[in-house]
């Protein structure tokens, strides 16, 4: 028979209890190796662990996303749809695309407006004082295949009228 430190009843009670392991290496003076090892059940005596072992819990690893990183990662997410639309418009100039390239073209300026709408929105959420956002309607989508091919060229028609008239990309 093995002898069960008293450190590691109180170990595994605190565990039991919902402790987290700071806490626990913090009362018992154990390591934090040790308390999971009293957990899994200590040592093996021909094959057998000493005590049942306990259920793990899952690992939760909490890190506080600071407004200076959201704003950054917002930023930068900014920038990239930018420079998407840029080449784009820089595409669009030369006007030797196929079909199939204007369509995932349309796709993807669709897909950027889609996101530049979400950031804003989350942007506007994170002020301070901000109402909350009601639910947006579904106005926007269209029904049909139809009103999407409709409205697709319709966006590239106006596309290719602003590259006529200019553009704010650099070459």
């Amino acid at each position: 028979m093995t002898d069960i430190p008293e450190a590691a009843l109180r170990a595994r009670q605190m565990y039991e209890e919902g402790a987290t392991t700071r806490e626990i290496v913090a009362q018992t003076k154990l390591s934090t190796w040790a308390v999971y090892y009293w957990v899994a059940g200590g040592p093996k005596t021909m094959g057998v662990r000493a005590l049942p072992a306990l259920p793990k819990r899952r690992m939760v690893i909490r890190r506080k996303i600071l407004k200076e990183d959201r704003v950054a990662l917002v930023n930068r997410m900014m920038k990239a749809a930018e420079r998407q639309v840029c080449d784009i418009e820089m595409r669009l100039a030369g006007m030797q695309q196929e079909a199939g390239d204007r369509e995932r073209d349309a796709r993807t300026l669709a897909v950027l407006a889609k996101t530049m709408q979400s950031l804003t929105a989350l942007d506007a959420l994170h002020e301070k004082g901000a109402p909350k956002p009601k639910a947006p309607k579904n106005e926007s989508i269209p029904r049909s295949i139809d009103e999407l091919r409709r409205s697709v060229a319709q966006k590239l028609e106006a596309i290719i009228a602003r590259r006529d008239s200019g553009s704010d990309c650099q070459s």
